[in-house]
């Protein structure tokens, strides 16, 4: 299926991609930098956020430019004109029928986009942020039908997991001595002014 040509879906895509970029740039620049500063772990810490954002950006131009199951135009008009005059009760649902827009053959549960003008099979709704198609197609590269990928994208979201709830935890820690502190300091000043 060609590059779909809505002003809606290229303007999504670009705010997609800005997002992915900045996102990018503030976690290396002033995350992982910041506060693994002269640490071994800053340079994997930015291998590994950049395998995961490349998998994003990948696994988004895929789903951007794969078919989500369109179905094909004829190669040459047909007259439908008996087919159109056909009542709906005659025709059942396991049928093929015609679209009256693009006027071809259509499989069961296919219905057509406005956005792409075509008819597509097991069409769900018209996805801006992917300027195609979202249908319930079989697709053997989903992650939940690949187990490797699957697995790669399990380990590493469990992984950062790890890491941010430690680094939660350290903080807090931090925090809490800080705020003690701060409390036994105010409690020795009340103390002092209660004495005089």
């Amino acid at each position: 299926m060609p590059f779909v040509k809505d002003p809606c879906g290229i303007a999504c895509l670009i705010v997609t991609y800005m997002a992915i970029i900045y996102a990018d740039y503030v976690v290396i620049k002033w995350i992982i930098l910041q506060s693994l500063q002269n640490s071994f772990w800053a340079p994997i810490h930015v291998i590994l956020f950049n395998t995961i954002v490349f998998l994003l950006a990948m696994s988004h131009l895929r789903a951007v430019f794969s078919d989500p199951g369109t179905v094909p135009l004829p190669q040459s008009r047909l007259d439908f004109s008996d087919i159109h005059t056909t009542e709906k009760g005659e025709m059942e649902k396991e049928e093929w029928t015609v679209c009256t827009r693009c006027e071809t053959f259509r499989p069961p549960r296919a219905h057509h986009c406005r956005i792409c003008k075509r008819c597509i099979k097991r069409y769900d709704h018209h996805c801006p942020w992917i300027n195609s198609c979202v249908s319930y197609k079989e697709d053997p590269g989903e992650v939940n039908n690949n187990p490797k990928l699957h697995q790669i994208v399990d380990t590493s979201d469990k992984t950062f997991a790890t890491k941010i709830a430690f680094a939660t935890l350290e903080e807090y820690e931090v925090f809490e001595e800080l705020y003690s502190r701060e409390l036994n300091e105010q409690d020795d000043e009340e103390s002092d002014t209660d004495d005089d």
